[in-house]
């Protein structure tokens, strides 16, 4: 077994990162500013921070879907795909809600049960 113990390795100029060929494998923490490339979600474990996902792309946007019951109705409120605000007090007062991708739709079929589309 070889070990290399420094408090600095750069590249040969000593201008800037080492050129690693074949990879390096790391047993413990390893810490880095940045990712070139692609990390598939399959080689993640453990608790993630809290990120800010305001770059993610692809992604449909989130609606806020209430549910209440009117006698023999059921009322169904959305957030209208971000256009419309549903207040804490409205929230509040949903019998039933779900936090889901907008353009979900619902019917009720002969039988009487809710139906949803995606």
């Amino acid at each position: 077994m070889s070990r290399i113990r420094a408090n600095l390795i750069t590249n040969q100029s000593a201008d800037g990162s080492p050129t690693v060929q074949n990879g390096l494998v790391v047993t413990g923490v390893c810490t880095a500013t940045t990712l070139n490339g692609a990390l598939a979600a399959s080689n993640l474990t453990g608790a993630l921070p809290a990120l800010d996902g305001s770059s993610l792309t692809g992604l449909a946007s989130r609606e806020v879907y209430g549910f209440t019951g009117i006698g023999n109705s059921l009322s169904l409120t959305t957030t209208n795909s971000g256009v419309d605000n549903i207040d804490n007090v409205t929230y509040v007062a949903f019998e039933e809600s779900f936090i889901g991708p907008s353009g979900i739709s619902f019917s009720i079929n002969t039988s009487g049960n809710l139906i949803m589309i995606v």
